[in-house]
């Protein structure tokens, strides 16, 4: 999930409700209830589980090191579907099911993507305007989704060696296993931006 519009066009709701950016990502249907509603029992016990594993991956520990210079939240919503969000350079919103009280891969690989749109928006290359031109608004959104993708790839490879095979499991999953084996294999950035091409095509 990535941080497309997530703000709310209702004003009043973003001052009325520290999720209220959550508005496009998360429903909503979902923002009707009450903030304590989302706030997820075993936030701090996840977020230090995810840190440490995330810390094993080289790109991972990095990105850890970019959420901690920009002083950067993060916040568990209860879904059950796996999604995240970032908001800007200061908010990163991360789904876990409401009864969750262990991390999962699925979870780190999503939350090491996550971190990396955050630092894609620190350094100046956050979603395009709505007045952009259509063209480059969409090559542009393209590329930071391909970017995400890639860096949340280099995350599962570097550890590969401690999840084995679930790492191919869970990039199958999120349908980025062709991107993955291109990485693996170091087919170049011009063969992993037609393989996310092709796929873009056929969806």
């Amino acid at each position: 999930m990535t941080d497309e519009d997530t703000h709310s066009t209702n004003p009043s709701e973003n001052m009325a409700s520290p999720y209220g950016t959550l508005h496009t990502a998360f429903g909503a249907q979902e923002l009707q209830a009450r903030d304590r509603f989302y706030d997820h029992d075993s936030s701090k016990k996840l977020l230090e589980q995810l840190k440490d594993d995330l810390a094993k991956s080289e790109t991972g520990d990095r990105l850890l090191q970019v959420l901690e210079h920009l002083g950067a939240k993060v916040k568990f919503i209860k879904s059950k579907k796996l999604q995240s969000s970032v908001n800007g350079t200061n908010e990163v919103f991360l789904s876990a099911t409401p009864d969750q009280q262990k991390a999962n891969l699925s979870q780190l690989i999503e939350f090491g993507g996550a971190l990396r749109e955050l630092e894609q928006n620190a350094v100046g290359y956050g979603m395009p305007s709505m007045d952009e031109d259509p063209f480059e608004k969409a090559s542009r959104i393209h590329t930071k989704y391909l970017d995400k993708i890639v860096f949340m790839c280099k995350i599962g490879h570097e550890l590969e060696s401690i999840y084995g095979n679930q790492i191919r499991e869970v990039l199958s999953d999120f349908g980025y296993i062709d991107i993955y084996n291109a990485h693996v294999d170091n087919a170049g950035h011009e063969a992993v931006g037609q393989i996310y091409r092709q796929a873009q095509e056929e969806t």
